[in-house]
């Protein structure tokens, strides 16, 4: 007996991508637990993260952390997680989550080469399906904000190891990268049978031209503009690792480094860094010992964290490849972008008796995300041009065939198949770290005589601070995510 019509109609589709998820198992997960938070979405968690509720936050992360079948995730969630539990003063438990990113990260790593099996089942799914492993950027701040957990609670031999790892993950993330971009192809090599490398070869063809590349470099001039810096460099880690040597400096070849350090971040914010800029020529006094450490009067460095980074959005673009595909006339490719933030302080105000100063900017994260978008981007839209055209070809088949067995209502029906399909399974993958903030910005001054200042935010937020008058060097660590927020500010002794 033949199934009944619906059911023919509606669920042969589908099954092209069910049959391919047999055989995915799941790990323990890492952080403990085995589904005894809550999972709610990313949006929900943003918007507990915006409105300031760090506990709240932590509490949705962690839930979708230990939820079952989360070990895809977890990377992304216990980023979230980590930075929650420091926003919320929680420094030494931040660390033990961020340590716990870190063996993630390293365990992902030794098995990129298995990920390509199972990269390549994932190309007729959702390519949420894959685990996710975290951009270079994130990796990097990970290893940051390890550090100015440590500083925060005084150890400042962890936090040299932190800022180190931070400096080497920035070094390594290049040849990372290569590596990645190969495992990927090949993945896209396996997929891609015989029967349909035609098809997939005529798609790398149209992707190539002219037409269809200005499309894309309209859809992405917004990256373009954004992508300032040179590739996986994040100017504040280097600015941390300059700072951290030049204060904690055991010898000329730490001061070396943090010379070396703090001319690039000046280089790179070039006009736009006077602090940094008598940061470099203090240290070059010392390297030529024109001065003494003694000669250095003691120094207040503040450092405003403030907004929140750009978020990743789907974008349904409309690409002229049907001149050389007709299967992919009029389809909408989801292909990801980068949407700014733009309700933030945009600077910090720092009032000392009659002096006024103005934090600058040292380092902008959208800027470093879109520099890494831009490097990625390229090996994604391919890779969905790919899936798209390999789920047209095989739903356009499986309608015709449906359409020639059963009719006028078998094609309705198998075209609401479908459509239903694609809706469910062409989705851009958009995951992320969506706490980062949108700027780091400094500046430096003379310790106050009465060991105050006050600090005004650009919403007009105003806070005094007592400072430890016994510090030769501290920070005043303030951030702020919206304009007219409180600040949370914290200080810590660098020396």
């Amino acid at each position: 007996m033949k199934p009944p019509l619906r059911f023919v109609a509606l669920a042969t589709i589908p099954l092209l991508a069910c049959s391919l998820h047999a055989g995915f198992k799941i790990k323990k997960p890492a952080f403990g637990g085995g589904g005894g938070g809550a999972e709610t979405s990313k949006e929900e968690f943003v918007e507990q993260w915006v409105a300031t509720d760090f506990d709240k936050a932590h509490d949705t992360a962690f839930g979708n952390l230990t939820k079952n079948g989360a070990e895809k995730d977890k990377i992304e969630w216990g980023m979230e997680a980590s930075l929650a539990l420091r926003a919320a003063g929680e420094y030494q438990k931040s660390i033990d989550f961020f340590d716990r990113v870190d063996e993630l990260i390293l365990e992902h790593d030794a098995a990129a080469e298995v990920q390509v099996s199972k990269e390549a089942a994932s190309l007729f799914s959702n390519l949420r399906a894959l685990p996710y492993d975290g951009f270079f950027y994130e990796r990097i701040m990970v290893s940051v904000y390890k550090g100015l957990n440590y500083l925060s609670l005084g150890d400042r031999e962890a936090a040299r190891v932190a800022f180190r790892q931070a400096y080497e993950r920035q070094r390594d993330a290049v040849t990372q990268f290569e590596k990645k971009i190969a495992n990927e192809q090949a993945a896209l090599d396996k997929a891609t049978d015989k029967k349909d490398k035609k098809n997939a070869e005529k798609m790398d063809k149209a992707l190539k031209d002219e037409r269809v590349q200005g499309a894309l470099e309209e859809e992405y001039r917004r990256i373009k503009e954004l992508a300032i810096y040179a590739d996986y460099v994040n100017p504040f880690a280097v600015y941390l690792d300059g700072l951290y040597y030049m204060t904690n400096g055991v010898d000329a070849t730490d001061w070396e480094r943090a010379a070396l350090s703090l001319r690039r971040v000046a280089d790179m914010n070039a006009g736009h860094s006077d602090f940094v800029e008598q940061d470099v020529e203090l240290i070059e006094k010392l390297l030529s010992e024109e001065i003494s450490e003694s000669d250095i009067p003691a120094t207040v460095y503040v450092v405003f964290e403030t907004g929140r980074s750009a978020s990743r959005i789907q974008n349904d673009v409309k690409l002229p490849l049907g001149f050389l595909v007709p299967e992919l006339n009029n389809i909408s490719f989801p292909l990801p972008n980068l949407q700014e933030n733009d309700n933030y302080d945009e600077h910090l105000t720092i009032q000392v008796g009659d002096t006024e100063l103005t934090t600058q900017l040292i380092c902008s994260m959208d800027s470093v995300i879109a520099k890494e978008f831009q490097n990625t981007n390229p090996s994604v839209v391919s890779r969905t041009i790919r899936t798209v055209g390999a789920k047209a070809w095989a739903t356009d088949k499986a309608s015709k065939k449906i359409g020639g067995q059963f009719g006028l209502a078998g094609s309705m029906l198998a075209g609401a198949g479908k459509k239903a399909f694609n809706k469910a399974t062409n989705k851009a993958d958009l995951r992320c770290w969506s706490a980062l903030p949108k700027e780091f910005q400094s500046a430096r001054l003379p310790l106050p005589e009465d060991a105050t200042l006050t600090l005004t935010t650009a919403g007009g937020q105003t806070k005094t601070v007592e400072l430890n008058a016994d510090a030769q060097c501290q920070v005043v660590y303030v951030q702020t995510i919206n304009k007219g927020d409180e600040p949370m500010i914290q200080t810590f002794d660098l020396l």
